[in-house]
């Protein structure tokens, strides 16, 4: 037996899968050299516990019934559900793996056949783990908990349906937010954002009033007005060269749109600021 990947419970980089899966071992196991290790006494497990048969075969039992593993056969043991195993080949080759996990459940032990996507993860993870790099831990309890859940699906398990996003366009709400704040001081049109987006005017107004509360042309001035804000408490920063850099006309021009937005000019808004500081 060669325990091929153990999971960290502190990944140097954080894997979404982690947080479904803990404490994994994933191993390989050959029937000639690792029969003596082969548990034949009844026992049981506080992880889930699964095995995928390559090559050869191997015989458990479980509530009194035998179970054999041919080539491409796999078995999930739940926590808690006894079993052992009776026999097995001598060209037995099989990978099987240990995790905790809130999210599958069974009562009892499952079975069935896995696919060719199946054994490549699992040779994958086998390789990955015979040459780890500084991203492999990632790699390998991803690909695992991909497999765990392929097993799962094939014996009838089904996940709790995502909840539907309200409007398909959720999505673009957010690419539009970005392209306007990476546009800040271009002279943005609501068209512009709504071809960025292939939208409508209308479902780019209809998409901001819903979810901000006002049109896309007032989120625009208001984001804009933050950016000004932060640039007008810098003191080395000029309201000429702010009313250049945002595209206004003049400085002027700049004050006179700043006051009607902040209730006051660039200058008492600078000189307020430096006195709260």
């Amino acid at each position: 037996m060669k325990i091929l990947f153990k999971q960290l419970k502190n990944l140097q980089i954080p894997s979404v899968s982690a947080s479904v899966i803990s404490n994994c071992y994933f191993k390989e196991l050959f029937g000639e050299s690792d029969r003596k290790i082969m548990n034949i006494r009844a026992h049981h497990h506080t992880d889930f516990e699964i095995h995928v048969v390559f090559d050869g075969h191997q015989t458990y039992e479980c509530d009194s019934k035998a179970i054999r593993l041919d080539n491409g056969d796999f078995v999930i043991f739940p926590p808690g559900v006894r079993h052992k195993s009776v026999e097995n080949s001598e060209d037995l080759h099989k990978y099987s793996f240990t995790f905790k996990s809130d999210f599958f459940e069974s009562p009892k032990m499952l079975c069935g056949k896995t696919t060719d996507y199946i054994n490549k993860s699992l040779e994958f993870v086998a390789r990955e783990s015979s040459c780890p790099t500084v991203f492999s831990a990632q790699l390998c309890i991803n690909r695992i908990f991909e497999t765990t859940l392929l097993l799962f699906r094939l014996c009838g398990f089904k996940e709790q349906p995502q909840k539907k996003i309200t409007e398909r366009f959720d999505e673009r709400l957010a690419l539009a937010k970005k392209y306007i704040s990476d546009n800040l001081e271009q002279p943005l049109t609501v068209s512009d954002i709504s071809n960025y987006c292939y939208l409508s005017n209308k479902q780019l107004t209809r998409l901001f009033v819903s979810n901000e509360g006002i049109s896309p042309a007032k989120y625009i001035t208001r984001e804009r007005m933050k950016k000004i804000c932060e640039l007008i408490i810098d003191e080395d920063i000029s309201f000429k060269e702010i009313s250049i850099r945002f595209g206004y006309a003049n400085e002027c021009y700049f004050s006179t749109a700043f006051k009607k937005h902040s209730g006051v000019s660039p200058g008492v808004y600078r000189k307020m600021h430096k006195k709260s500081q």
